[in-house]
């Protein structure tokens, strides 16, 4: 027999953070804390008995996993695209790995976007609880980085680490499963870290949602995401190109045994130097101070030497050249 003795919360607007309270409705962080499970086996008829002392109890039977359930891996993306897709189709043009965008650069796009989709599973046919906890991180390629407040205290905590500020950024955003977003609630739960990784200067992303968060999650089998917009540093640019690889890692933590995280596969940028084209027109002046059209010198010689200690040589007195800035 199960005996009932907590307090359950039905009323969405009203905390239920006491020790022995719950959220008395589907989508509660805490609903499965008012629920039993009955294992079902062989047979196909089953007898048990509900009852309330109270005269009156709100009941429903759920075929769901009383634990919360393994997500699906991540997915993420990189575009233009301002909001994030709901569906199965996604923005992804700016990824040079995608088959036939091989030669898709981001040069001189100011602002864009990576999107992690993480797709939940179906309460209450799966599960009937959602995870305890979701946590979303994220370190940003060398060259890459995100807006937030530099000047913003560190935490305490990890003073002593390189440098971890609480800046709760709005360029990192959490969209519902129905594409609107669900805002920050509760300070530190968007972290920016200044990391060095193989003498690399990078900025990792830590994204924490709240219990309010996960509880405005609709878990129906679509997805929900981040957003974070970014922009690159145009000055790494080399020939014949500088590459940018992302991916991204999303935990589902409810505890021992019920703690999952997963990889996005990765999504690549690239920047290649800006080209143009340049006239050289050669002529001779007597000295510094001649102001005439000069004198053309179509039979002298001159040596342009590139980047890569390449030698051209001309001898025209007009001619045309192809550089990479």
């Amino acid at each position: 027999m199960y005996e009932g003795i907590g307090e359950g919360i039905w009323d969405q607007s009203q905390s239920h953070a006491g020790d022995t309270q719950w959220g008395d409705y589907l989508g509660s962080v805490d609903f499965e804390d008012g629920a039993v499970s009955f294992p079902l086996k062989s047979q196909t008829t089953h007898k048990f008995m509900l009852r309330s002392d109270y005269g009156f109890v709100w009941q429903s039977i759920a075929s769901g996993s009383l634990k919360p359930v393994q997500q699906q891996s991540p997915s993420k993306t990189v575009t233009e695209t301002e909001t994030p897709n709901v569906g199965d189709t996604k923005d992804n043009e700016l990824d040079f790995s995608v088959e036939g965008q091989e030669n898709r650069t981001v040069n001189d796009i100011k602002d864009y976007y990576y999107y992690i989709y993480q797709r939940t599973y179906h309460l209450p046919d799966d599960s009937i609880a959602k995870p305890n906890n979701i946590i979303m991180t994220d370190v940003l390629p060398y060259g890459v980085t995100v807006n937030f407040d530099e000047n913003m205290e560190k935490d305490e905590v990890k003073e002593e680490e390189e440098g971890i500020y609480n800046s709760n950024t709005e360029d990192v955003k959490l969209f519902g499963t129905d594409g609107k977003v669900i805002s920050l609630d509760t300070v530190g739960q968007v972290w920016v870290e200044k990391v060095t990784i193989n003498g690399q200067k990078r900025q990792k992303i830590t994204y924490t949602l709240s219990d309010a968060q996960i509880t405005a999650l609709d878990f129906n089998g679509q997805d929900f995401s981040w957003q974070i917009k970014i922009n690159h540093d145009e000055e790494l640019a080399v020939s014949p190109a500088f590459e940018m690889i992302n991916e991204a890692n999303v935990e589902f933590n409810s505890g021992k045994d019920y703690t999952w995280d997963h990889d996005t596969y990765p999504v690549k940028t690239k920047i290649t130097p800006n080209e143009f084209d340049i006239n050289l027109h050669k002529i001779g002046l007597e000295d510094e101070n001649d102001t005439s059209d000069g004198i053309s010198l179509s039979g002298a010689k001159f040596t342009l030497t590139k980047a890569d200690g390449t030698e051209v040589e001309t001898t025209g007195m007009m001619e045309n050249f192809h550089f990479l800035n």
